[in-house]
């Protein structure tokens, strides 16, 4: 039965160890959302929404001209695959094996997939949302760096200096430099603050965006042109040099360009859909695309009216209109997610 509204006022604050009860409770619900596993092994990552800054400042070692410095918002959370897509992974997905017979190849269920346009990259996510009943997509330019940054202001996501760099990515010095002329094995070297690996070196990363220069103000949630003729990759790759991993630096081409050294993607999966559906109640764990406990607090979620408050009576759930319980999210959420602006 749904809650009068107007009985809201009336709610009585619980006892000490039933809040703390619910309280831990809940932790354990949200800390469970934050990674995902689908139906292919692919685990994906909560990202906050937060702001920062895109680019890089006119001191940086290796700063090219179309790094112009730049505020940036995101604004809704997302997910963001732990690692880019494996061989198998793609296999799985779409049925073929584009890196066979390429120069420089490793095969492996682990290793990236290479040698994909971004057509393919495109269609893999449209297939893979049609596997899942959920949508995936490539990061735009700002979701990628934003990822990758995880928080700092830094010319990688360790530090301004590449001493270290060995340690977080596969570039030049650590592959060409001993013989190991190809992309590796996914997730061997040290993930970045959001728990994302491979962000510098490796294998070339495709983003949505149409190449354009940046603007000189702040934007919010940029997408790029509507149309051009190069698409940005990101990240920098095994055969290239530390400069080329930094957070910032940009590269494009035209759609087309596969390479040995990996174009692909870490994959992106909304938060939130715009499937609007009657959600009703649901069973404490349930967190899908059109249902986000992070969303419904910040009031994301025009269509979500009711959220589920991890009460328990005589072995029933109860539901409570989200005013009475979007307080105490807040406070759950400032703990879990201290990057999300709530």
């Amino acid at each position: 039965m749904t809650p009068d509204p107007k009985k809201q006022s009336i709610i009585k604050a619980p006892s000490r160890a039933v809040a703390k009860a619910r309280t831990n409770m809940a932790s354990r619900a949200l800390a469970s959302v934050q990674v995902k596993t689908n139906s292919i092994g692919m685990k994906l990552k909560l990202i906050p929404a937060g702001e920062f800054l895109m680019g890089s400042p006119e001191s940086e070692p290796g700063r090219e001209p179309d790094e112009t410095q730049h505020p940036v918002r995101i604004t809704k959370p997302f997910y963001m695959q732990t690692t880019t897509v494996t061989q198998s992974q793609w296999a799985s997905v779409m049925g073929t094996e584009p890196w066979l017979g390429q120069d420089c190849i490793k095969q492996g269920p682990d290793y990236p997939a290479t040698y994909v346009s971004h057509d393919d990259a495109v269609e893999f996510c449209h297939k893979l949302s049609e596997l899942e009943n959920a949508p995936y997509r490539l990061p735009t330019e700002a979701e990628w760096e934003y990822a990758c940054r995880a928080g700092t202001k830094t010319a990688y996501s360790f530090g301004d200096t590449a001493d270290q760099l060995e340690q977080y990515a596969w570039f030049d010095e650590n592959t060409n430099g001993v013989g190991e002329e190809y992309a590796h094995r996914i997730g061997q070297k040290l993930p970045n603050a959001f728990g994302l690996y491979d962000m510098h070196g490796n294998v070339w990363e495709w983003c949505s965006d149409w190449f354009e220069e940046y603007p000189s103000g702040g934007v919010m949630d940029p997408t790029g042109p509507a149309e051009g003729s190069s698409r940005v990759f990101r990240g920098g790759g095994w055969s290239g040099p530390a400069e080329g991993c930094r957070s910032a630096y940009r590269y494009w081409s035209d759609g087309n360009q596969t390479g040995e050294s990996g174009l692909w993607f870490h994959l992106l999966f909304l938060c939130c859909s715009s499937r609007r559906r009657d959600h009703g109640r649901y069973p404490i764990g349930v967190h899908d695309a059109d249902v986000c406990i992070v969303c419904i607090v910040r009031r994301g979620c025009g269509p979500v009216r009711w959220i589920l408050p991890f009460l328990i009576q005589r072995g029933r759930q109860r539901a409570l209109p989200a005013s009475a319980v979007r307080p105490v999210f807040r406070t759950y959420l400032r703990e879990l997610f201290p990057a999300i602006a709530i």
